[in-house]
């Protein structure tokens, strides 16, 4: 499976709905989740910090096969409320 024009804007997708997440790792996973639907994965190898109220980090997107197809640009800021709000873009 290769990055397509469907996969990103579903991606995007969970930017852009005005969703703020209870915590870092909810965020994080409604992200992998969209990549899994097409058959992709975050790089589950690689160290990611997630650390602090607001931050950024790149992560490999990998295939069924593994290979490296692409990386993601995740950041995320908290909210006043406490929610976390993310951003998400492929690369």
């Amino acid at each position: 499976m290769t990055i397509t024009k469907t996969v990103r804007n579903a991606f995007a997708g969970v930017s852009s709905s005005n969703n703020y997440f209870v915590s870092k790792g909810h965020g994080i996973n409604t992200f992998d989740d969209v990549l899994r639907k097409f058959s992709l994965a975050f790089d589950e190898t690689e160290f990611a910090d997630y650390s602090g109220d607001e931050g950024r980090v790149q992560r490999t997107i990998r295939d069924e096969c593994l290979r490296p197809v692409g990386c993601a640009l995740l950041s995320w800021y908290r909210m006043p409320s406490g929610r976390y709000e993310f951003t998400g873009y492929i690369a």
